[in-house]
């Protein structure tokens, strides 16, 4: 951690196993750079403990593993009554497959400066029509219906329900 600190990192990610938060906290006591994490938490009373005890400086839930908008909102405000950095979601999604982060990312008030977004995608997915580009270091954010993608209902049609 000194040693991302003295080549100006800005936020040191998940420096102890996601689940050891008094080692996390103690990393981030230690530290005068961000130490986020919680990618991989799904429990409001962890993120609880976390926003409380000051356990990691910027959460990072992950939209889906955490339980979709309403959660990451409530991780959110727990970042946000307890005087974290704020909150930047997981995204390993690409393309119209983030819609959800993207709209999270616009709603809620302290996020914090970034979002993770994955740029790579060099077409659009072939059951929707939308394609995400950065420009500037900026998005669009889709603003159709719902999340804003439109999904190709012929594909729709031929997909095998499970």
């Amino acid at each position: 951690g000194r040693l991302c600190q003295a080549h100006g990192v800005a936020i040191y990610e998940e420096p102890c196993p996601f689940d050891e938060y008094d080692d996390t906290r103690r990393v981030a006591d230690a530290l005068d750079l961000i130490v986020a994490g919680g990618e991989q938490d799904t429990s409001l009373a962890r993120f609880g403990w976390i926003a409380r005890h000051r356990g990691l400086d910027l959460v990072q839930p992950d939209l889906m593993y955490n339980g979709g908008l309403l959660r990451a909102l409530e991780v959110a405000r727990l970042a946000e009554t307890h005087g974290l950095v704020g909150i930047a979601p997981h995204n390993p999604k690409t393309g119209a497959g983030q819609a959800h982060v993207l709209q999270f990312a616009a709603c809620v008030p302290n996020l914090y400066g970034f979002q993770e977004y994955h740029v790579h995608e060099p077409e659009p997915e072939p059951w929707a029509s939308e394609r995400f580009e950065v420009r500037n270091g900026k998005l669009t954010l889709p603003d159709g219906p719902g999340l804003g993608v439109t999904f190709d209902p012929e594909m729709l049609a031929r997909a095998e329900r499970l």
